[in-house]
């Protein structure tokens, strides 16, 4: 049995592309991500930067989209955002871990920050990594 297994960073589903000709700057992947993965027939997908918060119901879509109805998610920030991991087998989770350490950077002052709010001088920012494990229960023979 051959088990086609795909992973993908969606970027919270949001389109970074400003000026796109086909959609703008912060607007859904939601179906272009549904629509491209699909065509690749996965058995398994794994997606990190999931946003939940920012886009509800987007796992719903694309696992509806993918016909994988098996999903976990683990929201390693704020419980909305991480990591998700959909199936078209069972999957049982056996773990999320918060991962310390986590790259460190500084805003300029004055920058306008995904959830809205304005950098102040010196602000630093801490890039928070969780990881997900879970078993896939293959049928057998």
């Amino acid at each position: 049995m051959l088990l086609r297994v795909i992973h993908l960073n969606v970027h919270r589903f949001a389109n970074v592309a400003a000026g796109s000709s086909t959609s703008a700057a912060g607007s859904s992947t939601v179906g272009a991500v549904g629509a491209a993965l699909s065509a690749l027939h996965p058995d398994l997908v794994t997606l990190n930067e999931v946003d939940v918060a920012h886009m509800p119901g987007c796992l719903e879509s694309v696992s509806t989209a993918l016909s994988l109805p098996f999903v976990e998610f683990f929201g390693h920030v704020r419980g909305t955002y991480g990591n998700a991991i959909l199936s078209r087998y069972p999957l049982s989770r056996r773990k999320a871990v918060h991962l310390e350490g986590g790259t460190e950077f500084r805003f300029p002052a004055g920058t306008r920050k995904f959830n809205g709010e304005i950098a102040k001088e010196n602000e630093a920012h801490r890039i928070v990594r969780g990881l997900l494990i879970t078993d896939v229960e293959l049928p057998s023979g």
